[in-house]
């Protein structure tokens, strides 16, 4: 029996491991949006590019955050589960 817990132990914590966190999800840093007609006519494609890769490196941190979330949520709802199987009356 005690093989049985610690087989189970050992199963949720390396799921809970593997799980993403908010700590995960690193902010894209913002591109200077402060550019004068002269900077935009001599590096305009450069600076496009950098507004591109930001673009995309905020939807990989919206989509890593959504992903926080959901894994945050199951948790709680698994340890809900836990309590109530626990402690069925209340």
């Amino acid at each position: 029996m005690r093989a049985l817990w610690f087989g189970l132990y050992i199963a949720l914590a390396s799921s809970a491991q593997a799980q993403i966190t908010s700590l995960d999800c690193v902010p894209p840093l913002p591109p200077d949006t402060q550019a004068s007609a002269a900077l935009l006519q001599d590096f305009g494609p450069e600076i496009r590019s950098e507004f591109s890769d930001y673009f995309d490196a905020a939807q990989r941190y919206i989509r890593c955050l959504d992903a926080a979330g959901q894994a945050a949520s199951k948790e709680v709802q698994d340890v809900l589960d836990a309590h109530r199987r626990l402690f069925p009356n209340g």
